[in-house]
């Protein structure tokens, strides 16, 4: 697994795997992300048999995950049998490695973990807020 950049991306191996898959958005085309992405880069095998694309920005020299506009979500791409704990380990330590930051949609949740995981943020009763300010949050 590794870090293709852009420019060094084979397009037709891509393409043709992203086609070849009937539970993949068409999103994940290089077309696309082209051109709607200011940057993207693909994680990926040597032979293009598995693989997810990663847009990104570059903001103050951060590089950040996101999600394109007019894009509904990325995902994995192709052979999911890789998706082992010890392969997601290995992946999300690449992908911290890289990025620095992260707000990315995906269309499955195989890199959240499981939801022990996750953090977030109890609202106190005692919050002040009305009940349109708490259904917005």
């Amino acid at each position: 697994m590794k870090l293709i950049a852009q420019k060094d991306i084979d397009r037709k191996k891509w393409d043709a795997l992203v086609l070849s898959q009937e539970d993949t958005l068409l999103y994940n085309q290089s077309i696309y992300l082209d051109n709607l992405s200011e940057n993207w880069m693909l994680c990926t095998n040597d032979d293009y048999s598995f693989g997810m694309p990663l847009p990104f920005t570059l903001r103050l020299g951060i590089k950040g995950l996101y999600t394109s506009n007019f894009i509904r979500a990325v995902d994995w791409v192709g052979d999911r049998s890789v998706l082992t704990d010890d392969f997601l380990k290995q992946l999300e330590a690449l992908l911290r490695k890289e990025f620095k930051h992260a707000s990315l949609r995906l269309e499955n949740d195989f890199l959240m973990g499981s939801k022990d995981d996750r953090v977030y943020q109890m609202l106190s009763e005692k919050t002040g807020l009305n009940e349109q300010a708490k259904r917005s949050l």
